[in-house]
């Protein structure tokens, strides 16, 4: 170190280049810090928004009970806080412009600490590749396939509020969300479950991937 600084003192040229130098690396290090710090007091929670999201997660404890035991708690209609008027009628386009439309049904499977899984959509034959890093779709016929069923998590943190008697077109409970993950969706992750039976034939969703790692062509 102290080479350098001689070395610094006789020739100002290298000065600015030491300084240049010091500079490349200190800059990258402090914003990469101010993001980090900045990130972390954003996204931080405030006591009203704490409140609010356990009020939602003792409601769905509360009111939660079994309607058929094949099909988890029954349907619910999924509606976007922000397209609540579209859900009689609208535009078509207006429907998909947020890469979702602004209501869909769906069946709740269960609840954890984070949110509630719903079931979306029409179970899939899937089979993994020989490395089982990757699946894609299959046939009937194929060896070593399992039955994949859509389930998708929806955090309290996106649920607004819930009308649970729903209304003279639909009787059973709407979800009011905040269309804020991927693509438009209320989703925060979207798996492929393989199903499994608990007591009293309870279906249990077992994770077993991640649907973007499903490649969308058959074997």
């Amino acid at each position: 170190m102290l080479e350098i600084i001689e070395i610094a003192n006789q020739n100002e040229g290298f000065i600015a280049l030491l300084t240049f130098v010091l500079l490349s690396i200190l800059v990258p290090v402090a914003v990469f810090a101010y993001r980090t710090l900045s990130s972390r007091i954003t996204s931080a929670r405030t006591e009203e928004e704490i409140n609010r999201i356990e009020k939602i997660r003792a409601e769905f404890y509360s009111h939660l009970k079994i309607t058929d035991e094949s099909s988890g708690f029954g349907p619910f209609l999924i509606r976007d806080v922000d397209r609540d008027r579209l859900y009689f009628d609208g535009d078509e386009n207006e429907f998909c412009k947020k890469g979702a439309p602004p209501s869909f049904k769906v069946c709740l499977v269960d609840t954890s600490v984070h949110g509630i899984r719903v079931y979306h959509g029409m179970p899939e034959r899937i089979k993994s590749f020989e490395d089982g890093s990757r699946w894609c779709l299959a046939d009937e016929s194929d060896e070593g396939t399992i039955l994949a069923h859509p389930v998708g998590e929806i955090p309290f943190s996106s649920i607004i509020a819930v009308n649970w008697y729903g209304d003279p077109a639909t009787h059973f409970p709407h979800i009011y969300c905040r269309f804020d993950h991927d693509q438009g969706w209320p989703y925060k992750k979207f798996e492929y479950c393989e199903r499994a039976e608990c007591m009293r034939g309870w279906p249990l969703y077992i994770p077993r991937l991640e649907a973007d790692k499903l490649v969308r062509k058959r074997f």
